[in-house]
């Protein structure tokens, strides 16, 4: 089968709000977006890279945003699935001399649930190259799981792999991180 995409990434966006003041003086935040998945997306695009991107976004006031950045970017989000959750949110306090100000809102979110159903053998395979990272697989079991597939059908069909554990212990657990990247490890590279 000829590639028809360069690279495919899968993983959890997440909406951005960030502000040049302390949280306690702030009173506006300005719009992005994040996500180690769709940010190494991003960057093989503008790179010109054609790249595709797989993950699960909310139906909230958020995703319009969210698939209107992405094509503008290029990203084909063909396998973006919309579903019933809210999207994953981020507020930072970013200015020059403090430390940088963090609060999440992971909970409960869209990324969460991407699933087996999310991968679609036809387009991984279509692939040169796919990407994924440890924060994907900390999401839920089911994303575990759509991560694990992801990779056995890139590995039989001999599109090149890459991982990046990026273990935050805000998602998860040093032991955790280590189980699943033993598992990958040992089944995939």
């Amino acid at each position: 089968m000829e590639n028809q995409i360069d690279l495919i990434t899968v993983g959890e966006s997440i909406i951005e709000l960030s502000s040049d003041k302390d949280f306690k003086d702030a009173t506006c935040f300005d719009k992005f977006y994040g996500g180690d998945a769709i940010v190494t997306a991003i960057t093989a695009s503008r790179f010109g890279v054609k790249t595709g991107y797989i993950t699960c976004v909310g139906d909230d006031p958020f995703k319009e945003f969210l698939l209107n950045e992405w094509k503008k970017e290029n990203i084909n989000t063909d396998f973006v699935r919309t579903v019933p959750e809210q999207n994953a949110i981020a507020l930072i306090s970013r200015h020059d001399g403090k430390p940088k100000e963090l609060a999440l809102y992971r909970k409960k979110t869209a990324a969460q649930k991407l699933s087996l159903d999310d991968t679609k053998e036809y387009y991984i395979k279509s692939a040169k190259y796919f990407y994924t990272t440890g924060i994907t697989q900390s999401l839920s079991l089911s994303a575990r799981e759509a991560v694990k597939k992801s990779y056995e059908i890139a590995k039989a069909n001999h599109v090149i792999t890459a991982y990046d554990p990026n273990y935050k212990k805000t998602v998860t657990t040093p032991e955790a991180v280590l189980k699943m990247l033993f598992q990958m490890s040992i089944s995939y590279f």
